[in-house]
């Protein structure tokens, strides 16, 4: 049996576990950031005609979900997208380049509800990296029409599910995140991202895309539940941005 107080040590070894993950999941994080921003930049300064951009718009996304065998997507809400980007051409006239995107996005799913005086929506936050391979249409006039497309990273940051009823202060739930049936959703989020756009001559541009997530959010533990085997939850988003990318210092 042991004494009390080895007894009570095991008893808070779980909890003490629990509250390391959040310090954990920081970390990777703060990890993923830097690696990316050190990525980015040491590419710009090593590639050849490499360009530098920064961009900003809105997100209009939804969650794709399949409850009980049951379709319960919910409206699309709008939030905000933004971030930095890196134009690498494959070689010096080839109008294919390798495009990283690295940015903050806002995503979730507004809840259709029976009463107009209660409104819910799911605000998730992500830090999203994209890796696209673009092709560019130049034309006389200087400018570039572009398409491509290519897989996306996303790590959860801080979120929040959100009820708003008419004549009361909003109610803030922080989102848990993780595979347990406690978690609302898993963490890491990956897909598809496809971009289409114009940039003119001076490096201004305003693009649209569109992610399609390839990740069931549904915790593993929720998922071996006999009845909830099925259940599906993804993450889908149109965005429209604009942006500039700086000129690049390399000798033409």
């Amino acid at each position: 049996m042991g004494d009390p107080a080895s007894q009570k040590n095991r008893a808070q070894a779980p909890k003490s576990e629990m509250s390391r993950q959040p310090k954990k999941l920081f970390m990777k994080k703060m990890i993923f950031i830097s690696s990316v921003f050190f990525l980015l930049f040491s590419t710009a300064s090593i590639a050849q005609n490499a360009r530098i951009g920064v961009t900003g718009g809105l997100n209009f996304s939804n969650l794709s979900r399949t409850i009980g065998g049951i379709d319960k997507d919910g409206d699309y809400r709008i939030g905000l997208i933004g971030g930095m980007m890196l134009d690498v051409p494959l070689c010096k006239k080839s109008p294919i380049s390798f495009q990283p995107d690295f940015r903050y996005t806002q995503k979730g799913t507004a809840e259709k509800l029976l009463t107009p005086t209660v409104k819910n929506y799911v605000a998730l936050r992500y830090a999203e990296l994209a890796t696209n391979f673009v092709y560019n249409f130049n034309n006389k006039g200087g400018g570039t029409f572009y398409l491509g497309a290519g897989p996306y990273l996303a790590l959860p940051l801080p979120s929040k599910k959100v009820e708003k009823v008419a004549g009361s202060p909003k109610v803030l739930t922080d989102i848990s995140f993780g595979n347990l049936a406690a978690n609302d959703y898993k963490g890491v989020d990956y897909g598809a991202d496809f971009v289409m756009g114009y940039r003119n001559k001076a490096g201004i541009f305003v693009g649209l895309n569109y992610t399609q997530g390839a990740r069931n959010l549904v915790p593993n533990e929720v998922l071996d539940i006999p009845a909830s085997k099925n259940d599906k939850v993804k993450n889908i988003a149109f965005g429209i941005r604009v942006g500039f990318l700086f000129k690049s210092d390399s000798k033409k």
